[in-house]
């Protein structure tokens, strides 16, 4: 897609879903962001450091448990505190 052109990748899947960084675009929410293609939803954090300790407390709690479903609930919970959700 045009729009996605000058996004940096940060942390991508396999079905182009992931952290992205737009150094082109000025957000008021922050220019890190997640996107999920499906439905268009993305998470905006003010800088990549509010990502990493959003992804850290993830792990220290358990949210990506090896071999297992991540916890999708306490996923959202955390990364609310350092993020804001926008569905599009």
């Amino acid at each position: 897609m045009a729009h996605e052109k000058n996004w940096l990748i940060l942390f991508p899947d396999a079905e182009g879903d992931g952290y992205y960084y737009d150094p082109k675009t000025s957000y008021d929410t922050g220019g890190v962001f997640y996107n999920f293609r499906e439905n268009s939803y993305y998470r905006y954090f003010p800088s990549i450091r509010n990502l990493l300790k959003a992804i850290i407390e993830c792990y220290q709690n358990g949210v990506y448990p090896q071999g297992s479903i991540q916890d999708f609930e306490l996923e959202d919970t955390i990364m609310d505190k350092y993020g804001i959700a926008n569905m599009n």
